[in-house]
């Protein structure tokens, strides 16, 4: 079995606040921190640990590093999901 290192990708959102990732591929389990977080947000099973306020763009580039380290789909977080959801509705 081939051993996956840890991956550490960062990135900067449109506001201009530094992101940084760290995955574990083998145990698919990760930490994000920076931006407006105290501290690290857990991320496992392809869950967020927090209900954070990210924005499609945010998320966007989040999965991608998730997909790339783990081969897993992240799912977005409740408030992502809502403010999608108001957004269909008022252009429904």
């Amino acid at each position: 079995m081939t051993t996956r290192p840890t991956q550490i990708r960062r990135f900067t959102n449109a506001y201009g606040e530094r992101w940084q990732v760290r995955i574990d591929p083998q145990q698919e389990i990760g930490f994000l921190s920076g931006g407006e977080i105290d501290g690290e947000v857990e991320i496992r099973d392809g869950r967020i640990g927090a209900d954070l306020l990210l924005s499609a763009e945010e998320h966007e580039c989040l999965a991608g590093v998730w997909r790339e380290a783990t081969g897993g789909e992240l799912e977005k977080p409740l408030m992502l999901r809502l403010s999608e959801l108001l957004a269909n509705m008022k252009s429904g």
